[in-house]
This record gives structure tokens, sequence and C-alpha cells, in this order.
């Protein structure tokens, strides 16, 4: 049941949360193996108690913060100081802010971790020979719009927390060397259509970049693969526009930014008689059309007016940046504005090549439809930025308006047929 608020709750009693909370943890406190034990209550000491104390206690009233912090002090118990060596080092610091009962600097922490954020870069984005979209990425902590401040002392790597935070918490409360090495991330893609989310195999790992004495950032480098033949549990993907997201855990930093290419132009593939593009948004985010809904392989591919070449009555035009996988073509047509003829995208060694066939005369101007998708222009100069603009010779300017005018009176005399024919109807 969904609320007006978008949750499944409409309310809840506090007291009575709070006891059903302790009779929950009943039967864990009974179980005699320690190692089990301990990972149980970390999961509802970390869920339910520590992040309370996270961003939002900021937005919290004063009187509410006192009452948690109430609460949490009598439901301490529950929990042994063991607990927090499973813990982000976020949460740790949460942790032991609470045993100490500090709730001035919960709040200045609550209020520093609120602006911390993740930023998520592409560094290379290519189509491999079999089909599968070969991804490396970086992954920045930011505070504020600045990237988050860390201290090494040899093998020892702390948070920058501010002077007033760290006179409340020793230095190994800061320490986060330990968890670099369990730090971990995966790509999940997210189809436009119905919100469906995929996770895909990747790997990474943390690496230490210096800015000055003694302190630095830390870089999350990752890789990842996207293969739509088996990216859904092993099915192949919707033709959707899949959209692009990293999640990063380990040090205690939540959320799913985009994947954003900082640059770089889209990349394209047939695999298998089917086309895809890897493309840069409005926004800069990452995203790959598995339907030629937004981007289409043959304005993706490259193509340019000098690259066309003649081959047993075909013209055949270089697709520099379209991968060419198996050996089923796509097939369309390449229209002008006086002539029109059938045409496809075949191998061309490991590239593809877009073949216009029956042809024996120089090419203009013109589109290239496939597969009954959207157009791509021909010759477009900046073919990555879908829809590229025809470059206009001056003799061309007055076709164009006639055009242009010979479709208006055409579309508003359809108009006017279909509303005669609504009228008819209704009488």
């Amino acid at each position: 049941m969904i609320y007006d608020n978008n949750s499944h709750k409409g309310g809840y009693d506090y007291d009575v949360y709070w006891r059903s909370f302790e009779d929950s943890l009943q039967p864990i406190l009974t179980i005699e193996n320690e190692a089990k034990r301990l990972v149980l209550l970390e999961r509802w000491y970390r869920s339910r108690i520590l992040e309370r104390l996270g961003p939002q206690f900021k937005d919290y009233s004063e009187d509410y913060r006192a009452t948690l912090m109430r609460t949490f002090s009598g439901l301490l118990h529950y929990f042994p100081v063991e607990v927090d060596s499973l813990l982000t080092p976020t949460d740790r610091l949460r942790s032991v802010l609470l045993r100490r009962q500090r709730p001035a600097e919960l709040l200045a922490l609550a209020r520093l971790d609120a602006q911390a954020s993740l930023k998520a870069d592409v560094s290379h984005l290519s189509w491999d020979s079999s089909g599968r979209l070969d991804i490396r990425y970086e992954v920045r902590l930011m505070q504020d719009d600045q990237e988050m401040v860390f201290v090494r002392e040899g093998e020892t790597v702390r948070r920058v927390l501010g002077p007033d935070l760290e006179q409340a918490v020793d230095d190994d409360v800061r320490d986060v060397s330990r968890d670099l090495g369990t730090l971990w991330s995966e790509v999940v893609i997210r189809a436009r259509s119905t919100d469906v989310d995929w996770s895909v195999p990747g790997q990474g790992n943390a690496v230490w970049v210096p800015t000055a004495e003694g302190q630095g950032h830390i870089v999350f480098e990752g890789v990842a693969t996207v293969d739509p033949a088996v990216a859904a549990y092993g099915a192949p993907l919707d033709g959707d526009v899949w959209d692009t997201f990293v999640r990063i855990n380990g040090l205690g930093f939540g959320g799913a930014p985009r994947l954003r290419i900082v640059g770089g132009k889209a990349t394209a593939a047939v695999v298998h008689g089917r086309p895809f593009v890897a493309y840069r948004t409005k926004t800069g985010a990452l995203a790959i059309d598995l339907c030629e809904k937004v981007r289409t392989v043959v304005g993706t591919g490259g193509a340019r007016a000098e690259s066309v070449y003649s081959q047993e009555g075909t013209r055949r035009v270089a697709l520099p940046n379209t991968r060419f996988v198996g050996e089923v073509p796509l097939r369309g047509a390449f229209a002008t504005p006086s002539w029109s003829a059938p045409a496809t995208v075949e191998a061309d060694g490991r590239d593809a090549v877009l073949v216009i066939h029956n042809v024996d005369q120089p090419l203009a101007d013109g589109r290239v439809t496939l597969l009954g998708a959207r157009s791509a222009v021909l010759w477009g100069t900046e073919v990555d930025d879908y829809p590229a603009t025809l470059p206009q010779r001056p003799g061309q300017r007055w076709l164009q308006k006639s055009q242009n005018a010979l479709q208006s009176s055409r579309t508003l005399a359809g108009l006017a047929r279909r509303a005669a024919g609504k009228l008819r109807g209704n009488q």
C-alpha cells in the first residue's frame, strides 16, 4: 500500500515502534554463535538506530533529537562495542559519538555528511569484438563541491573532519585504512520505459591520490562490462534506452550517481543484427540506446563525405565509430530529396560500413533509415550530436525553403481533412 507521502506506512506510534524493536531483538540475542549474533545485531543497529543519526538528524527538531538520544541510550546495552568493528567508517563515527553521549558532535557530523556525495566519471568506453560494452570509470568522494580530504601517515589513512569533531573522537575512529581494501562498486543499468534495474559484472580498487604533504584524495577506479545479450541475468536486454548508475560501498557514503562522460564521443555497434549505441546525454550522462530511439548507428558511426567509395554498383561509406559483430546486416533505405535506394550496414573488417545499393551516381545529402527506426542525417559535421544539421550550399537554400513550405501546406491540408472527417462522424 502506497500512501500520499510515497511511503508504505501512513505513520507509527513512537513508543509502540521501539517496544516492538526490542521484542524483535530477543531471538537474535539468544543465538549462541557469537559471530552470527554480532552480524545480525549490526544490521539492526545500523538500519534502525545509526541511520537516524545520519544526515537526516540535522532536519529533526531539537526536542525530537533529544528524544532519540534518550531512546537510543536505553537500547545500547543490546549492542556490544564489538559490533562497531563491523560498521563502515562513517557509522563507526556515529556509534562512538552516541556511546559517548555527544549530541552536538552528532549534529555537526550529520551536517558534514549531508554535504558528502559521489561523483562518477567514465574514462574509457568501447565495444569489444564480442559485442560487449567495456566501461572504465572513476568514483570520487566529494565534500560539497570539493573532493573529500584524507590524511596519510605511512599506511594509515584518516578522514579529515575539522578540529571540533576530531577532538571528540580518537584517531583510530577516523581510520579508513582497513576499509579501503574492501571497497567495492557495481554499475547498474536502468530501462527508461520500465525502471527495471540490472547489475553488470565489474571490479575495481581504491587508489590514493596525494595532493599535498600528508594529504590526498581517495579515488575508486573500476571497470564494468555490459553485454546486452545476457545482461538480464542471462537473458537479452529489452530494446530500450538504458541509463547507467554506479553504487559504491564500504566507506558509508550511499547513493547511486549517474555515470558521466567528460568529453568523448558516442560509440556504436551492430551485434548480430541489433543496433547498439552508447552515447552522452544532454546532461553529460552515459546512456545506451538498444533500439535507435534516441541515437542511431549511422548517425553515430562517424560517416564523412570524403570516406565514400564505389564497389560493384554500390556506394560505400565507412563507419569508423561502429563495431560490427556477427554476419546479420541492418537493412533499410537511403533517401535524398530526388531519389532513394536500399541500404544496409555490413561488416568492413571489425568495423561497419554503410552500403547504398544500385547507385551509379555521386551521393548527395540524404537520410538513412534502418529497421524502420528514426533516421540519421548524412552528412552532418557533428554526427555525435543528433540531429545533425545538413550543410547547405547557397543554391540549395531556396529548395529547402520551398520544401518546407510544401510540407507545411500538406500538413494543413491533412489537418483540414481529419477535422472534416470528425465533423461528419459527429453528425
